[in-house]
């Protein structure tokens, strides 16, 4: 296999597929597992920018990373209704391999007796020190109600079943390593930030807008650079969860969170050195 720096990275655009591809020195696609990553309907917001910036950086190694759409306004539905659909999708028809999803959602599938793992956290998201600050609305970034702040801290996933997790552990692995590097980069550049919020997220949004949504997600720690699934995130968060999710009474870390992708990711990648995302 080519090193990768010999590799040439090429971003393809397409509605149906998206495939960031890798080719080896001289235009030679290298052979690509297809994985089918479902995602909300009507597109990905500020909590789904690591999978953004995954494909604009081209970061999907030799994976063909194709996008289906949930077929509903997951805001229109509750918790449930929407872990119904995901876990449908996942376990029942097996029309997809992985979901991005809310922490939330994946304890509710959990809950339902669903064999589901939690590979990666996207992004974390410290709803209270957050909204008290900005929030980003049509491209403009306005004062929040104090209401909003109340909110528990929420977690962007990746959420496969045990099968996949099993028979698939190299594409596993590089899903968490596209989004480790793809959550470093947007940690380290705001203009890597910028370009993926005004791009592909909030077309239009100000320059000033999106440096200030940046330095607000870096001072908290958003950005999964460590993959965002330790026992220092998910403690105290798997306690809330268990007490709020119908049927998660029994909900436990060795049960819903699978760290070997991660590690592997990790040995390779190495550590981190930012403090809000601890190993």
């Amino acid at each position: 296999m080519c090193e990768v720096e010999a590799m040439q990275m090429e971003f393809t655009q397409d509605e149906d597929t998206r495939i960031g591809k890798r080719l080896c020195r001289g235009g030679t696609p290298l052979e690509q597992a297809e994985v089918r990553l479902a995602v909300p309907s009507g597109g990905l917001g500020v909590e789904g920018i690591a999978l953004v910036a995954a494909e604009a950086l081209s970061l999907w190694e030799d994976l063909a990373v194709r996008h289906v759409e949930l077929p509903l306004a997951l805001a229109a539905l509750d918790i449930d209704e929407v872990a119904a659909l995901v876990s449908g999708m996942l376990v029942e028809e097996g029309s997809v391999d992985v979901v991005y999803t809310s922490d939330s959602v994946a304890a509710s599938c959990f809950a339902a007796g669903y064999p589901v793992r939690v590979i990666c956290s996207t992004v974390r998201l410290p709803i209270g020190r957050l909204a008290a600050r900005v929030a980003c609305s049509e491209g403009q970034l306005r004062k929040c109600r104090p209401s909003s702040m109340a909110r528990e801290p929420t977690h962007g996933v990746l959420l496969t079943t045990e099968a996949f997790e099993h028979g698939h552990p190299r594409e596993c692995s590089c899903l968490v390593r596209a989004l480790l590097r793809s959550s470093r980069a947007l940690h380290g550049d705001s203009a890597v930030f910028c370009r993926c919020m005004q791009t592909w997220v909030t077309p239009g949004m100000l320059d000033e807008d999106a440096i200030t949504l940046w330095e607000v997600l870096v001072e908290a720690g958003a950005f999964a650079v460590n993959g965002a699934i330790s026992r220092v995130h998910w403690g105290q968060k798997l306690e809330t969860l268990a007490a709020s999710v119908e049927g998660a009474r029994d909900l436990t870390y060795e049960g819903l969170i699978s760290c070997e992708p991660l590690a592997e990711a990790v040995r390779k990648l190495g550590r981190h050195p930012c403090a809000l995302d601890p190993l």
